[in-house]
């Protein structure tokens, strides 16, 4: 324990000290333990090459920020299977095609979050009562946003 003083980062060290004595079934089971996974989601880890599930493992014995830990577990096997990294995430995408970064929502990437321009904000329709002259309601709103436009000088 001596060699542990200033050690960055404590469990890292402990955790590559275990996987040099364990057998990859014995970390498995010590993985499953620790993060409550459902008996399913044991099954299909089991179900894996030695290999695969020493990838599974690879990114972290205990899983942190995760609301379902056999969901996320779930999402590593079907990934190792996939040809990808454990972990690997597909790439985020707005409403338009392109890619988003992460914690930024559409509206602030068009200005039109809080705190945003309200240019490009569109108000919404409200909806029509049919007229007393017997015209169509859409009629007259089409010919009502006309003559707004040509006050404005659009």
């Amino acid at each position: 324990l001596d060699k542990m003083k200033g050690v960055r980062n404590p469990s890292g060290v402990v955790m590559s000290r275990i996987k040099k004595v364990v057998t990859t079934d014995e970390l498995v089971a010590i993985f499953v333990d620790v993060n409550a996974l459902d008996r399913t989601c044991e099954q299909k880890l089991m179900s894996l090459t030695p290999e695969q599930r020493a990838e599974v493992i690879a990114p972290g014995i205990y899983l942190q920020n995760v609301r379902n830990a056999s969901t996320a577990v779930r999402t590593r096997i079907g990934n190792v299977l996939a040809g990808k990294e454990a972990m690997d995430r597909p790439p985020l995408r707005d409403g338009y095609g392109g890619a988003r970064r992460r914690g930024r929502s559409v509206s602030s990437d068009r200005g039109g979050g809080r705190g945003g321009s309200p240019r490009g904000r569109r108000k919404r329709a409200r909806p029509s009562s049919s007229s007393s002259d017997g015209r169509d309601s859409d009629d007259d709103s089409v010919e009502s946003r006309r003559r707004r436009r040509r006050r404005r000088g659009r």
